[in-house]
């Protein structure tokens, strides 16, 4: 299975790069979170939709930011895919270089819990670079065993935090967590800030916008689980199963259980 995801991951890059000038103008329509759509969205959703079409003999649930539902064909389905076929598209439209592709693989049938998540994969587009994992056989990164940050003073962790609220009384909600970490990323990707923080390079990521949607974190999820990592709502409780693509959820992670902690006591929410 990760074989097949990391293959759609490389066509869908490869076509996204080389139609790149032609592909970032808007298409004047908004996706189903009401998100502006450009064409690399729909050229990336299409090329991952017909992929396993192509190259899954058993029918797929998929559900994705553009599209919203579809079944690639007709029959029982063994898995739900959730894709995020462009996660940091703002990022992609301006020119900065990060944004990467989101895949979950959940057994059709269960509930849409992060828990379930089978398979898991994201991928950097301008850098090529592939986390993937399978429950209960660990997390990888471009091949390599990966093992989340074992740093647990807060003043010196590395933490990803998205402020990027326009309610001032949310902002409010990090501000503590803000004036006492070492040092604060924000990458506009957060399919790939939680990667990050699965292979070590952040030591945590805090998002407490209302405003995550879940195909953004259902594969990084298990990634960061399968490394050694805590990833929970900011309460320290298990994200509850996702009824559609357009629920919006809080949430906190850390490479290691004492960091997660710390970081909890320091949320106003």
């Amino acid at each position: 299975m990760l074989d097949k995801l990391e293959e759609m991951f490389h066509l869908v890059r490869k076509s996204v790069l080389e139609e790149k000038a032609k592909l970032n103008v808007a298409t004047g329509t908004t996706n189903p979170k009401g998100d502006e759509t450009y064409r690399f969205d729909l050229r990336a959703e299409e090329i991952a939709i017909n992929y396993c079409k192509e190259n899954f003999d058993f029918p797929i649930i998929i559900l994705s930011e553009e599209c919203g539902e579809i079944l690639t064909k007709e029959g029982e389905p063994k898995y739900t895919f959730i894709i995020d076929p462009v996660d940091g598209s703002r990022n992609f439209k301006r020119g900065i270089e990060i944004s990467g592709f989101s895949i979950g693989a959940i057994p059709a049938g269960k509930p849409l819990a992060v828990q379930n998540v089978e398979f898991a994969l994201v991928g950097s587009f301008f850098t090529g670079s592939v986390y993937k994992a399978e429950k209960e056989k660990g997390c990888y990164f471009n091949n390599a065993k990966a093992k989340t940050s074992q740093t647990t003073d807060i003043e010196k962790a590395f933490i990803c935090i998205d402020p990027d609220a326009e309610d001032k009384e949310k902002r409010k909600r990090f501000l503590k967590l803000l004036n006492i970490v070492g040092a604060v990323r924000r990458l506009g990707s957060a399919s790939l800030e939680l990667s990050a923080v699965a292979v070590g390079a952040l030591d945590g990521h805090v998002d407490l916008r209302d405003d995550l949607t879940p195909e953004n974190f259902m594969a990084a999820y298990l990634l960061i689980n399968e490394a050694g990592g805590v990833f929970t709502d900011p309460c320290g409780k298990e994200l509850p199963p996702i009824k559609s693509l357009t629920e919006v959820y809080c949430i906190a992670a850390a490479g290691n259980k004492e960091l997660h902690k710390k970081i909890l006591e320091l949320i106003e929410m």
